[in-house]
């Protein structure tokens, strides 16, 4: 089933922020530095990840997302072997597998989506460890590292083991385990790596999010009223109505309510964010589901309420599914083999994940203009922030001399605004269409070579 599941999803499109981990998988294979030749505003792991994932990809001759998606795919696989050497369950196991992939599948290849398989052995394991169940130390010390990478992708996370060795206090059952040491060593040198290979993170752009990325969070309200929370409430109101909660039930629950308060923390309310908490919430209700006999009134409520939680999950996803823009694909790939691009906008979805579909070279060190909206709040303050931009802008096209330069409206007057990048387009050919001006590089005049007769 897992495989077929797999296979089915690599046909699809990725999401825009795919597309962009996959582009800068293949530049840091071919020497690009990150955080200088590439400017991201997410911490280096996932994009280390991508790799070896694009390097397999040419070896075996397929797409970058088809490569992607096998990976997830073998994860999964290791991560639900896991889980049965904890929780020997079919049903369970199947469950698992539409959890991964199904109740996700706008958001198949993010970051968050590695964060659930990885983590949810661990959350196994600490059921585990409060049923008393003996666990070999390999296994533990495995499932600890295993899930390192997952809980290591965003700092949030580490609220779920927090949260789960709270929970081992609670029932007076906390002691040193090999996982948790593990987790945090691996946590540890995950940061002593950041700032040995790619301290401009930390120097250069935590400071730049500080100023410029705060625009794009939520009032708590509007982030509080998404379909993750709702979800979340579902499966806490399907939770109290359990006679009795397995050890199971009960960490799956802890999780994913750490999920979700990083959800909130991260102000953004997009819902691949809460992506690990629908997730556990929707393993709690299978369990539960597969563990509880439902004869009277309330237990059939539960049942009712916790299987609402999966099937609400799967139903909000295909809201999000990611659709390239039509304009950028005609024109990216109508373009030769080989060909360039640059794409001016402070909106990610005009160019991403059309690039990757058409196969064109990406040639800015930006995804977007993600800063533009905060510099046009603010001119006067971000004065600094916006000749930053702008001069690194004109160094791209000098660079890179792209085949296509897309501006769009919203991006037009800021870019054009600066004499140097004026001058690098001098040497384009100006043509516009709704919203977009397009800038197409002017090939050189051959001369016609003299043969004597």
């Amino acid at each position: 089933m897992l495989v077929v599941v797999v296979c089915a999803i690599a046909q699809l499109p990725p999401s825009n922020d795919v597309a962009w981990q996959l582009s800068i998988g293949r530049r840091l294979a071919g020497g690009s530095e990150l955080y200088r030749d590439i400017i991201e505003v997410n911490p280096p792991l996932w994009f280390w990840v991508a790799v070896p994932i694009v390097h397999g990809a040419s070896l075996l001759g397929i797409s970058g997302t088809a490569a992607l998606v096998g990976f997830l795919g073998v994860s999964a696989a290791v991560s639900i072997a896991l889980v049965q050497r904890l929780y020997a369950n079919l049903w369970v196991a199947l469950g698992l597998v539409l959890v991964f992939f199904a109740i996700g599948i706008s958001a198949t290849g993010q970051r968050e989506q590695f964060t659930l398989i990885a983590s949810t052995p661990y959350v196994f394991l600490a059921a585990a460890r409060a049923d008393r169940k003996a666990v070999p130390v390999w296994l533990a010390a495995f499932i600890g590292i295993w899930a390192v990478p997952g809980i290591a992708l965003k700092h949030y996370f580490l609220l779920v083991p927090l949260a789960l060795e709270l929970w081992h206090m609670f029932q007076k059952r906390w002691s040193i385990r090999p996982e948790f040491v593990v987790l945090l060593f691996g946590g540890a040198a995950y940061l002593a790596a950041i700032a040995g290979f790619t301290p401009e993170y930390l120097c250069s752009m935590v400071p730049l999010i500080r100023e410029a990325y705060g625009l794009y969070d939520r009032p708590l309200p509007v982030v509080l009223r998404s379909e993750v929370v709702i979800i979340a409430v579902a499966a806490f109101a399907g939770f109290t109505l359990l006679r009795s909660r397995s050890a199971t039930v009960q960490a799956l629950a802890v999780a994913g309510l750490a999920f979700t308060v990083a959800f909130v923390l991260q102000h953004k309310g997009w819902r691949y964010h809460g992506l690990p908490a629908i997730g556990m919430f929707s393993i709690m209700a299978i369990v539960a589901l597969t563990e509880q006999t439902w004869s009277d009134l309330r237990s059939k409520a539960a049942a009712v309420v916790l299987g609402a939680v999966p099937l609400l999950a799967l139903a909000t996803t295909f809201n999000h599914l990611s659709k390239p823009d039509h304009r950028a694909v005609a024109l990216f790939c109508a373009l030769p083999r080989g060909s360039s691009v640059i794409v001016l906008s402070p909106y990610a979805s005009v160019a991403w994940p059309a690039v990757e579909r058409c196969g064109v070279g990406w040639a800015s060190r930006y995804m977007f203009l993600w800063m533009l909206p905060k510099v046009d709040e603010r001119p006067h303050l971000h004065a600094a922030l916006a000749r930053s931009v702008r001069s690194a802008i004109a160094e791209d096209i000098a660079l890179h001399n792209p085949d296509l330069i897309l501006v769009e409206q919203h991006a037009f007057d800021f870019v054009m605004s600066d004499p140097a990048v004026r001058s690098k387009l001098a040497s384009y050919d100006r043509s516009s269409t709704d919203q977009l001006t397009i800038f197409r590089r002017r090939m050189p005049v051959r001369k016609a070579s003299l043969r004597a007769d």
